[in-house]
């Protein structure tokens, strides 16, 4: 039986170290705690530093995180991170950390700590996709003003304004190579928190048009015609002006363009020629020399004898000489002339002429009509009529100008007048008796008064006599 005494034994052993173990177990010293820090909460995108702390020397550590998603098994490293968050960390944002001792195998953990990431993401941005070579676009990320500590870089194009602010200008370097912009970092400015650098985003360019000149006259005359032109070849084309007017062919490689009254013409013109992605755009200045009149509308009215002025409005480099349509020759050293005028009839003045001493003469451009007004003028009237008792006589004055105004008056036997009535032609009351009457003629200019209508009241009603 010595077998059987010796199986006895090492069980009796066996029971009772472990019997030992739990009596060390549950009598762990009242010191033997431990605790756990973090840097929480930090930048969306960064790690989260955990650190377990206590007073013991010789023990190990065990880690869970994000309810136990996240296991380190026990070692003696008092340190981890962790990257996030991930969808289980936002669910059970939380970590503890257990501490054992080897040797007595006290163990106890830790209160759960939270584990928060700040909810702010980066700037966001978006380089576009093409572009061509030979022109700028913009970058701008969106609510830059919520950021600061911006910089940007570009490989593959210049960066021509805005560095360190939310958008930048850029232009390729190499038209027909892709270039790449990589926001390399920026702060948000409400959490501190810093990112960068991005993904670097494409952009492909496209290779321009060569670049073509324009021929243009060097100067030219007030609202002439010009020639501008472009050597052919583009299948596309577009021309633009300011300061002027694109008269024939804005599509074909030349043009002809009338210019304005001062200033300098302005041409442009777009184009794209065959195997190249991207048209190109020359322009071109033409100065306008010489001068330019336009003589102000007017409907001037004036009476036969007074006087009126026409001002016209002069354009280029004084001083000027200025032709007028009846001869006048008059020296201008300011934009403006003016010119007194007392014709005898209704008279049309221009300017057939402007110059400045350069080579160019034009012609000036609107008029001005003063028309002369007489005294009234009567071309036939009533000189006299017999009616019959009771009975009406019908009497008119036909004026040379109709635009006058008429009122007819009786005479009586001494001469005092008294109103009857207005117009051209008048009716008279039924008479009882023989009477005279006269139309009296106004204008602007004068008065006239029409000869003296007898109207004789007899038995039978007579014929008119009249011129």
């Amino acid at each position: 039986m010595p077998h059987s005494k010796a199986v006895c034994l090492a069980g009796a052993f066996s029971l009772a170290f472990l019997i030992g173990a739990l009596e060390l177990h549950a009598q762990c010293p009242a010191d033997f705690t431990v605790s756990l820090q973090s840097d929480a909460p930090v930048c969306q995108g960064k790690p989260i530093h955990i650190q377990a702390v206590t007073s013991r020397t010789g023990v190990q550590f065990a880690f869970e995180l994000c309810g136990g998603f996240v296991a380190i098994p026990y070692s003696e490293y008092s340190t981890t991170t962790l990257n996030g968050p991930t969808s289980r960390c936002v669910q059970y944002p939380n970590a503890i950390v257990k501490m054992r001792d080897p040797i007595t195998h006290c163990e106890t953990q830790s209160a759960p700590v939270p584990l928060t990431w700040t909810a702010f993401e980066g700037g966001q941005w978006q380089a576009p996709q093409g572009m061509c070579g030979n022109t700028t676009t913009t970058i701008s990320m969106s609510k830059g003003e919520d950021f600061t500590n911006i910089q940007w870089d570009v490989s593959g194009g210049t960066i021509l304004s805005g560095q360190g602010t939310p958008s930048i200008t850029v232009q390729p370097t190499n038209p027909g190579y892709p270039m790449f912009t990589t926001l390399l970092s920026h702060t948000h400015i409400a959490t501190g928190c810093s990112y960068g650098p991005s993904d670097p985003q494409r952009t492909d360019t496209g290779v321009p048009t060569p670049q073509q000149t324009i021929s243009a006259p060097s100067s030219i005359c007030t609202r002439s015609i010009g020639t501008a032109s472009i050597p052919s070849g583009p299948t596309f084309i577009a021309w633009s002006i300011t300061n002027g007017l694109i008269t024939s062919n804005p599509g074909l490689p030349s043009i002809q363009f009338a210019a304005g009254t001062s200033g300098t013409v302005g041409l442009s013109v777009t184009y794209l020629a065959s195997g190249y992605n991207c048209p190109s755009t020359s322009t071109a200045s033409v100065p306008i020399v010489g001068a330019a009149a336009a003589v102000r509308p007017s409907g001037q009215s004036i009476c036969l004898g007074d006087s009126t002025s026409v001002t016209a409005d002069l354009y280029g480099t004084p001083p000027f000489t200025v032709t007028w349509s009846d001869g006048e020759i008059q020296q201008a050293t300011t934009a403006q002339i003016s010119r007194t005028v007392s014709p005898d009839d209704t008279t049309t003045y221009s300017i057939v002429n402007v110059s400045n001493g350069n080579s160019c003469n034009t012609a000036g451009i609107g008029s001005a009509t003063v028309t002369v007004l007489d005294d009234p003028q009567i071309v036939d009237q009533t000189l006299a009529v017999t009616v019959a008792m009771d009975t009406s006589a019908k009497l008119y004055v036909v004026p040379a100008d109709p635009n006058v105004s008429i009122a007819w008056f009786e005479l009586s036997a001494d001469g005092q007048r008294t109103f009857r009535g207005n117009g051209p032609t008048f009716s008279t009351p039924k008479l009882q008796r023989s009477t005279r009457y006269i139309a009296e003629l106004v204008n602007a200019c004068g008065v006239v008064t029409s000869e003296p209508i007898s109207v004789t009241v007899g038995q039978t009603r007579r014929r008119a006599v009249t011129r």
